[in-house]
């Protein structure tokens, strides 16, 4: 978190005694010592409620997405399975277009569709 050598500790250390003498020193340190483990108290209190909102949001977020995933799958289950007789029924109406054309063009007397080649 800092970085403070152990030559830079110990005279922050000395400057500390000359400034707050020895007999208000460990008072001083035991105060600072209660300020850190508040802070890091009120830090960890503070990082578990936002997991929880974070938690509280992200499992229904990942319930929808895991829904539509599952849906997802379906569909394309649905479109393999409906892609042959659609392929099929395509078939069926080009043969019947076809045979439709030959019949015209076998025909005398009849034309075409314009805008169709016999």
């Amino acid at each position: 978190m800092f970085d403070i050598s152990s030559a830079e500790l110990l005279a922050i250390g000395v400057v500390a005694l000359l400034v707050f003498g020895p007999q208000r020193l460990p008072e001083l340190f035991r105060g600072i010592g209660k300020f850190t483990a508040e802070l890091r108290k009120t830090a960890a209190e503070l990082r578990e409620g936002i997991e929880a909102e974070v938690d509280q949001v992200a499992g229904p977020a990942k319930a929808v997405g895991d829904q539509l995933k599952a849906v997802g799958g379906e569909l394309r289950a649905v479109g393999s399975e409906l892609a042959a007789p659609a392929k099929a029924v395509v078939g069926e109406l080009k043969a019947v277009g076809d045979e439709v054309h030959k019949s015209d063009a076998e025909q005398p007397g009849t034309k075409a569709p314009s805008g169709t080649d016999p």
